[in-house]
């Protein structure tokens, strides 16, 4: 029994109380107890009208400012401003800082860079080159002094890891690991939205992040719910992103994959996978393919039909842009893990190559003076 203190009109042992069938409630509480202070008070606002709602009640004793916060929700601004007010207070405000991929022909399509806030979308199909371009951005912003924080589920840390490891061998020449801000989780297993948005919420106050990566967005469907319209629930997704956003005034670059097309034709916001939405709800969205050349057989060829062979040429076309509406093709080449300006491929293939011929003539000067 638990040890509650019982106010009784007569004394009445715990024995008495379980044996004796004769004693009714009546004989162990009276009819008008005492009550205390917090006790007439709560009778008193039961017996009255409500007049505050429940958001308008003082919480409890003891609970966090924070959490009191939380649970009544952020508060709604219902005043209409004149656009003169607005104007006055924005050019008061400092430009919006931006945060640079250090990819000149895409800064250049964006001003500049992305801002806090924006959900930028980097779609394609699969091995066209997505998450290397996200991994170079990202390593390109570490090394300037902008830390970004990773979610990925289509590579492994290891990869992730590996990834990184070869840009810095390559920037060094050395094996050597350099301790540039980039941050990613080992176990992604827990992934949902309201995970990622306490994610970015402890490294934006741990790591001062500028950049968050999520690689890819159908990662973060519910499978319960796949039976549901899946339309639907990416773009609620996708929403939900652009808001965590605007909550932390960061910018998201959300990977997301192409329904298959044609390779003969190049892909718009109509071939992006399961949802319309995805474009609707982003401020930017890109795609990037993989360049294809159709091979005419001749008739004396084994092959008779043609073939689209991939060239060295990779497109980033931004299909949306809604802070200035900017919108253009972008020409890429990837060469030795990273994507350069596609006119530059051939100057990095000469440079290749004479550095081959180099070191082939040391060699062969080396082998040679061995004979001697």
């Amino acid at each position: 029994m638990r040890n509650h203190k019982i106010i009784m009109k007569k004394e009445i042992t715990l024995e008495k109380l379980e044996n004796d069938p004769t004693i009714t409630p009546d004989d162990i509480f009276p009819d008008n107890p005492p009550k205390s202070t917090k006790q007439k008070e709560l009778a008193e606002l039961l017996e009255t009208e409500p007049q505050k709602s429940v958001e308008d009640l003082p919480a409890p004793h003891g609970i966090d400012k924070k959490y009191e916060q939380m649970m009544k929700g952020r508060e709604v601004d219902m005043k209409l401003y004149s656009y003169k007010e607005l104007a006055e207070k924005l050019k008061l405000m400092p430009d919006r800082y931006k945060i640079p991929t250090f990819i000149a022909s895409i800064d250049d399509l964006v001003d500049g860079g992305f801002q806090g806030g924006e959900l930028i979308i980097l779609s394609g199909n699969t091995k066209q080159g997505k998450s290397s371009l996200a991994s170079q951005i990202t390593y390109n912003q570490a090394k300037e002094g902008f830390p970004s924080l990773w979610f990925s589920l289509e590579m492994s840390w290891q990869e992730m890891t590996k990834k990184f490891m070869s840009f810095d061998e390559e920037d060094t020449g050395k094996d050597e690991v350099t301790d540039l801000p980039l941050f990613y989780p080992i176990d992604n297993t827990a992934l949902s939205v309201s995970w990622v948005d306490k994610q970015i919420e402890k490294a934006k106050k741990e790591n001062h992040i500028a950049f968050v990566v999520i690689d890819h967005l159908h990662f973060l469907l519910p499978l319960k719910d796949f039976n549901s319209n899946v339309s639907f629930l990416i773009g609620g997704i996708v929403r939900e992103l652009k808001k965590i956003a605007v909550k932390h005034d960061i910018p998201i670059l959300l990977i997301c994959h192409l329904r298959k097309v044609d390779i003969a034709v190049s892909p718009t916001l109509m071939d992006l996978r399961d949802s319309s939405f995805i474009a609707q709800e982003s401020d930017f969205t890109f795609i990037i393919w993989r360049v294809r050349q159709q091979i005419k057989r001749g008739k004396n060829s084994e092959q008779a039909d043609d073939e689209a062979i991939y060239t060295s040429e990779n497109k980033l076309s931004c299909e949306a842009n809604r802070r200035t509406g900017k919108t253009r093709k972008i020409s890429l080449c990837f060469y030795k893990g990273r994507f350069y300006p596609y006119e530059h491929l051939e100057y990095y293939q000469r440079m290749e190559e004479s550095s081959f011929n180099l070191e082939e003539s040391k060699k062969r000067m080396s082998d040679l003076s061995h004979k001697l």
